[in-house]
């Protein structure tokens, strides 16, 4: 079921005014006002990032790590930098280990791989501390790693961590500084920081010096972990993101432009979702498919040649990853097919053996897409272990409800809408059990697609592109606005990309205006030529023989017209029945179909329906939107009888039906389905 369609309807009156004391475009006072930045002083401040860094020491610890760590460079002691395999964690050792170099200290970085396990552990510490290392600093990791916080301490080793992730416990592991934001008693304000954000922090700490000398020399890693990791771009992140993105445009780092041209992309129009999708998955990958230390080399390299070296090794290693995804979403294509119970739970929880590690969560994400609940992936190995990667929705924390299942976990960490876990293979039942029980008392809700407002068609221009570019850069917090045509006709439908994708020309009144639809064929699209839509959609800057136009991409779209409320409340209603919650009467009798509707749904299928989703649907079986969970329960009937099964993104006859005895079928039976 796609995302419910929220309006964000600024208050335009507001939007002029704006517009009016800030001298900037009504549009783009319009998209400031959409976001909350209808004051004069705020939305100056959002327009033009920049400003004073805040001050490192305002973090707990600061001072007590930058100290020690200040004191082993001046005694020539044994540092270890300790990461994590992610492009957060390589950014912040690459930051970390390329200052402390730099001052001539005697240091050196440790990664762990994927089959090590995330975090800094008492194995570790031991072997690290038979090399002569007398001071380990985290990054990116440590805030839960208390066995190996015991095991420094028993052997004498410092700990200094420094982490932006959420503890686990009601406690911090034994070190000489843990800093880390999310720390109950930290008031720095400052949780919105990556891990490699944190990293920098303590390298303004220790260098006690002109904090914007130092972002200007670092900025294009702090930049690449923040985006990479998903973090708000407001606030300080804004400013660092795009003091990032200008020095990657003018002067990028080696390792940065051999990434860009490997990805394809015009380093002097570099933007953060170049980052976001072209140059941090190739990072990731490193890590994801075989070791970051080769991620790590590439960024700190100020060899071209070196660098370009490096970057093709990653973009080997990214194609491992894809390879590996593709057999992971094969399988699970296999087992949602043998259990589809598991995807009607709350959150869906999914296992197979020997699923690459490292391409897990990936799966898990577009998994959540399709259907718009909360997942965990689990990889089994032959050992009896197993590792999870999670995740969720907005409103809904994973980490929470990690938390509520801690006892049957063997570690677990993470953040609201992307966590880990560890676990024993025989636990997996329960875990799922578990982790639903939580939920049911803490139900997901459903997501939304937020839109800033409806736009017309024939606005869609340069000045539109210009309005855009003054939000830049986007990323969580500040995302790609996303905008409503409405009363759309479809005109053509023409396949691109090898039949991958879509161009879909819509039409409203005299303008006429070419789309993309990413990732659908055409014979798998639930609408047709002549059909009129809403399309929703966002605008980006195509830049072709010198030649600016607008590139416009749906991402969701419905049928005009549509009862988006009648429409998710019959969904909603569904899922409660689905997860076996108790129903009124009248309920109940809302999702019950009769012969007569069944019928009709299973005409539509056969004739014209193959392939079509639940809305068009609706509409083939003359049904309204308060009608949907009806037909869900219908499809699903269908299903378990064996007269359809699933094809695309909706369902398809079988070419031999068997006969059927609907009230034989139990999800009809549990509705109390009689055959009239």
């Amino acid at each position: 079921m796609r995302k419910k369609w929220e309006f964000c309807s600024p208050d335009r009156e507001k939007a002029l005014t704006l517009a009016q004391d800030c001298g900037i475009a009504p549009f783009t006072a319009l998209l400031l006002c959409s976001r909350g930045y209808d004051d004069p002083r705020a939305a100056r401040a959002f327009l033009s990032p920049g400003g004073e860094l805040a001050d490192p020491f305002s973090l707990k610890d600061m001072e007590k790590a930058a100290k020690r760590v200040a004191d082993a460079v001046d005694r020539g002691e044994s540092i270890c930098v300790f990461g994590d395999y992610d492009a957060d964690g390589v950014t912040a050792v690459s930051v970390l280990f390329g200052y402390l170099e730099a001052l001539g200290a005697n240091v050196f970085y440790r990664i762990p791989s994927r089959s090590e396990g995330y975090g800094l552990n008492a194995a570790a510490v031991e072997e690290l501390a038979a090399q002569g290392v007398s001071l380990i600093i985290t990054v990116d990791n440590g805030v839960s790693s208390f066995d190996a916080g015991e095991k420094a301490r028993e052997l004498g080793v410092s700990l200094v961590v420094t982490d932006h992730h959420k503890p686990a416990e009601d406690r911090l592991p034994a070190a000489d500084a843990v800093v880390d934001p999310h720390r109950e008693d930290d008031d720095s304000g400052l949780d919105c920081l990556a891990g490699v954000g944190v990293a920098f922090k303590l390298v303004c700490a220790i260098e006690r010096a002109d904090y914007d000398s130092l972002l200007e020399e670092y900025s294009q890693y702090v930049a690449l972990g923040t985006v990479a990791d998903l973090m708000p771009l407001t606030g300080e992140n804004r400013a660092i993101v795009s003091a990032g993105l200008r020095a990657m445009r003018v002067s990028p780092l080696p390792g940065i432009r051999a990434l860009a041209e490997k990805a394809g992309l015009d380093i002097e129009k570099l933007n953060s979702g170049n980052l976001a999708f072209g140059i941090a998955p190739r990072i990731n990958a490193a890590g994801r498919m075989s070791s970051a230390y080769n991620a790590v080399k590439l960024l700190i390299s100020d060899d071209p040649e070196e660098a370009a070296f490096f970057a093709e090794e990653l973009d080997g290693q990214n194609e491992l990853r894809h390879a590996a995804e593709a057999k992971i979403v094969d399988d699970v294509a296999a087992l949602i097919a043998a259990h589809p119970e598991y995807v009607r739970d709350r959150v869906i929880v999914l296992n197979g053996e020997n699923w690459h590690e490292g391409v897990i969560g990936i799966v898990a994400s577009r998994i959540v897409e399709r259907y718009a609940r909360p997942v965990v992936m689990i990889t089994e190995n032959p050992d009896g272990s197993a590792k999870g990667s999670c995740r969720g929705v907005e409103g809904f924390s994973m980490f929470e409800a990690l938390q509520s299942c801690a006892d049957i976990l063997t570690n677990y960490g993470g953040h609201t809408l992307a966590a880990g876990l560890g676990l024993r293979t025989e636990n997996i039942p329960l875990l799922r059990k578990r982790i639903n029980g939580y939920a049911a008392s803490h139900v997901p809700p459903h997501p939304t697609l937020q839109i800033v407002c409806k736009v017309n068609p024939a606005g869609v221009n340069n000045d539109f592109l210009n309005g855009l570019d003054a939000l830049e850069p986007f990323g969580m917090g500040n995302k790609e606005p996303i905008f409503a045509l409405c009363g759309m006709t479809v005109t053509e439908i023409r396949a691109i990309g090898g039949g991958r994708h879509c161009r879909v020309t819509l039409r409203k009144n005299a303008t006429e205006l070419p789309t993309v639809l990413f990732g659908s064929a055409p014979q798998a699209l639930s609408f047709a030529v002549g059909d009129r839509i809403d399309a929703a959609v966002q605008v980006a800057r195509n830049e072709y023989n010198g030649r600016v136009s607008p590139s416009v991409q749906i991402k969701s779209f419905r049928f005009s017209g549509t009862d988006e409320d009648a429409l998710f409340d019959a969904y909603m209603l569904y899922r409660k029945f689905d997860a076996g919650d108790a129903l009124t009467e009248a309920e109940r009798l809302s999702l019950l179909p009769d012969r007569g509707f069944v019928a009709r749904v299973y005409r539509a299928i056969r004739s014209d329906g193959a392939g079509k989703n639940e809305e068009a649907l609706l509409q083939l079986s003359n049904a309204t939107e308060p009608q949907l969970g009806k037909l869900l329960v219908t499809l699903q009937a269908l299903c378990d009888g064996g007269l359809i099964v699933p094809q695309g993104a909706g369902w398809a006859g079988v070419e031999e039906p068997q006969k059927t005895d609907l009230a034989q079928i139990p999800i009809l039976a549990r509705l109390g389905f009689v055959n009239q």
